[in-house]
């Protein structure tokens, strides 16, 4: 286990393209820090609800120093 070090790569568009073929970007004001604890206690959730982990793992988790998601 002192490998074990489960994490996310993700790619996120600022935007994407309508029907019409023009690109509308989102809005400016998002702001990736701001959205990292609904992030995480989304994915959290899911893996909960699915049986992959239980609620100390949860507990573990949030407790580590080093945490980012």
């Amino acid at each position: 286990m002192l490998r074990f070090n489960p994490h996310l790569h993700i790619l996120c568009a600022d935007g994407g393209f309508g029907d019409d073929g023009i690109f509308y970007a989102a809005a400016a004001d998002l702001e990736g820090p701001a959205l990292e604890p609904l992030f995480r206690h989304k994915i959290l959730s899911m893996l909960k609800r699915r049986g992959l982990i239980t609620d100390r793992v949860i507990e573990l988790i949030c407790s580590w120093s080093h945490l980012r998601f």
